[in-house]
């Protein structure tokens, strides 16, 4: 449209036009041409150095990455000219070319041979992405975007037939006189580690296992030669430049503005390609371990060492489906196995022989409620074992209804002659150390995702000591009923110790918050209720069994007053921060059993040396009540690409944190 121009189309009118003016829909400006801007028409025909294809291929890893953190295909992938050309990259409609005299340094097949399977290879790899994503757990808009704005991925097109192509275009380069001998290699690298990565997307990893970490082995060395060897940057003028249209969502049709931003940093993508395939590798190792604690141990110990950086939704996706496909775990075993491994892994006893134990000294006429049991089970499974972070809330209820369940089994047993070390007598302590490591899990995650206002710091620290508190006396009645030399003993061990240093680290910083208390409790009421309202859900008021323990916002009132009149403390922060950090440096000891570590463990050690990190950084606490009175609040600095969860004590800007932590009193 001129700027003079109008148009009018039916149910659209001048009421409309002005809505959409007065809330300032950006969309409005995505036909907008700027003087400025150029209008040249774009000629997917024009000849390219090998190097400029080079850099147009490092460009489109680039946006793809950036597909695959979140961006939309419109902003990223799509706003490469050469996707919405690819019929116009044919041999036979190019032919004419060849006829024509020909640059001897930009050879026809560069476009036609070399950049058009690497088109190919580009959208087929987004096609099997897409398709990865849309089929699992991932929710659109939120962990990916799906809109394709009509743009074909050759979704009919086989990937077969696409390699074939990329093969093809890297014997043309190989054996071309026309390319340099400078820029043949690098050229091959590119083309290799699209197909090799395009084979990983097509690979499935329960079919084989071997032949998925073979190519991401590939993937890997490719992907070391591109980045070892990078693309030269281009003059301004050089028509490669033009292969990126930012405004290109004027060509199609999307939902969201045009969004005209910076290039994409490509160390930066290869960086995040070089995560994925680590990613990828270690699921490989993990999809052939036999144990859910290990599962949960990698995800704990994997989501905690990451710092900032978030798995990429491909990732989550294909973890979930490799665990779980809907009918099948780990590709090979029914539901009740997961039930199995649950008890065996927890209490170091089968399923079965639990069942047969209670049938052993029930103690009532109706028989006992196995099938309710095994319902309860397998909805918890689903929630707890297989489905994402999001939903660690919603599977609290379930779990307590379990707990409930298991007390009401407990209470129905003939006691006499029952061995304090008889299994039965903690069914529900396995369940209510389940449910506890989830509410641990969400009081810390919060940290992580930066949810967390000051207001509610220190209750999240007063509350995880008494979550850790319940969890170290379920983990000694644990090991009553365990030989010494079992894994499950071993890894109990490492937890009691490892929970042992984080309620230390959690106290202290407790103590030293105080000051982030406010004076007003009402004030603080509506964001506590909002925060911990899993814990007030009704589905509660309809199991007996009481919540343990309670999030209650009476207690810490009482507690912080408690403190505040008695002014002494039996431990300093300072000192609850020395025994954290003697603990860790003992856990930190490579001789002492892995436990349930499995393929997890460089990442148990990595989170170990990390939260090491933190108590050295925080050694310099309070020692005494009188200190934490005179403690300047601002010193504490929550950063999680230092840890997760744990402040540091950093004096640069202190007084500016001050007045954001303390503006609320």
């Amino acid at each position: 449209m001129a700027p003079s121009d109008m148009y009018f189309m039916e149910g659209y009118g001048l009421l409309e036009a002005m809505s959409a003016i007065e809330i300032g829909e950006p969309r409005l400006d995505t036909g907008l041409i700027k003087d400025n801007e150029d209008q040249t028409p774009f000629d997917p025909t024009t000849p390219l150095l090998p190097e400029e294809i080079c850099w147009i291929l490092d460009r489109a890893y680039a946006y793809e990455m950036e597909w695959h953190t979140g961006r939309v295909l419109s902003h990223t992938v799509f706003t490469l000219v050469y996707i919405h050309e690819l019929p116009n990259l044919e041999p036979d409609f190019t032919m004419n070319l060849t006829t024509q005299l020909q640059d001897p340094f930009r050879p026809t097949e560069l476009i036609t041979i070399v950049l058009r399977s690497a088109v190919q290879g580009l959208l087929k790899c987004c096609d099997l992405s897409w398709r990865e994503l849309s089929s699992g757990d991932m929710l659109d808009t939120e962990d990916w975007q799906s809109d394709k704005c009509e743009v074909s991925l050759l979704e009919g097109m086989p990937t077969k037939a696409v390699i074939a192509r990329l093969e093809e275009s890297v014997s043309w380069v190989f054996r071309s006189t026309k390319v340099p001998e400078d820029w043949r290699q690098p050229l091959i690298a590119r083309i290799m580690l699209r197909k090799s990565f395009l084979q990983l997307l097509e690979c499935q990893l329960h079919a084989d296992p071997m032949r998925f970490v073979k190519v991401i082995e590939e993937t890997r060395r490719w992907l070391a030669y591109v980045r070892s060897h990078p693309s030269s940057e281009l003059k301004s003028d050089s028509p490669a430049r033009r292969a990126f249209d930012p405004m290109i969502i004027r060509r199609l049709s999307a939902a969201v503005p045009a969004s005209k931003g910076a290039e994409p940093d490509v160390e930066w993508a290869w960086c995040i390609l070089g995560a994925f395939l680590d990613d990828l590798h270690d699921l490989c190792f993990l999809a052939t371990t036999l144990s859910i604690t290990a599962w949960e141990n990698m995800g704990n110990w994997r989501i905690w060492s990451a710092g900032s950086r978030r798995q990429l939704s491909y990732v989550r996706s294909f973890t979930q489906r490799t665990f779980y496909n809907g009918v099948l775990v780990l590709h090979h075993f029914p539901f009740k196995w997961l039930v199995d491994r649950f008890f065996l892994e927890s209490l170091g006893v089968p399923y079965e022989s639990i069942l047969r134990k209670i049938g052993q000294r029930w103690n009532k006429k109706e028989p006992p409620p196995i099938q309710n049991l095994e319902r309860i089970l397998f909805t918890v499974g689903l929630v707890a074992f297989i489905n994402l972070r999001r939903y660690l809330a919603k599977s609290l209820v379930i779990w307590h209804r379990l707990y409930d369940l298991l007390l009401d089994i407990k209470g129905n047993l003939k006691r006499n002659a029952m061995p304090l070390d008889d299994v039965l007598q903690y069914l529900p302590t396995v369940v209510l150390h389940w449910r506890l490591s989830i509410i641990q899990e969400m009081i810390f995650s919060a940290f992580q995702l930066e949810l967390y206002s000051p207001v509610e710091i220190p209750f999240a620290y007063w509350y995880a000591t008494k979550l850790i508190e319940i969890r170290l006396d379920c983990l000694d009645n644990l090991m009553l009923v365990l030989p010494n030399s079992s894994l499950t003993y071993h890894e109990y061990r490492f937890q009691k110790d490892f929970l042992t240093a984080l309620q230390h680290i959690s106290m202290a910083l407790f103590f030293t918050t105080l000051s982030m208390v406010p004076y007003d409790w009402d004030s603080v009421r509506p964001t506590f209720y909002s925060r911990y309202k899993w814990a007030y859900k009704p589905e509660y008021d309809r199991i007996k069994a009481t919540q343990i323990p309670f999030p209650s916002l009476h207690r810490f009132i009482r507690t912080c007053e408690g403190i505040a009149l008695s002014e002494v403390l039996e431990v300093s922060p300072a000192d609850m921060i020395h025994i954290a950090n003697v603990i860790l440096k003992q856990l930190s000891n490579v001789g002492l059993p892995d436990g349930w570590a499995g393929p997890g463990k460089k990442y148990r050690v990595q989170f170990l040396q990390t939260t090491l990190a933190a108590c050295e950084r925080l050694e310099a606490l309070p020692s005494s009540f009188k200190e934490i009175e005179s403690f300047n609040i601002g010193l504490l600095k929550w950063d999680i690409h230092l840890h997760p969860w744990f402040p540091s004590l950093v004096e640069e800007d202190s007084g500016r944190r001050k007045k954001s932590y303390v503006r609320h009193l």
